[in-house]
């Protein structure tokens, strides 16, 4: 859905799907940091992620940090 509205929205944006979680919603968070250091390595200028973390994690706020540092736009998550 998400990508439809920035088709409608951006129709000459590129999109580059990466998939995290499994098909039953479960993952892991070596494959939540891989594609967030796969997109931003590979151009991605906006990071769309929707998902609960139940605790805190240097590794996530590390990868998010980086994400930023580079100037991609995780829409405020990460920043204070």
């Amino acid at each position: 859905m998400t990508a439809g509205i920035v088709h409608l929205v951006a129709p000459q944006a590129k999109i580059m799907p990466l998939k995290s979680f499994n098909a039953d919603g479960t993952g892991y968070d070596s494959d939540i940091l891989r594609a967030i250091y796969y997109a931003v390595k590979n151009g991605a200028k906006v990071l769309n992620m929707s998902f609960d973390y139940p605790s805190y994690s240097a590794e996530l706020a590390n990868a998010i940090k980086y994400a930023n540092q580079q100037g991609s736009d995780l829409g405020g998550f990460g920043r204070k």
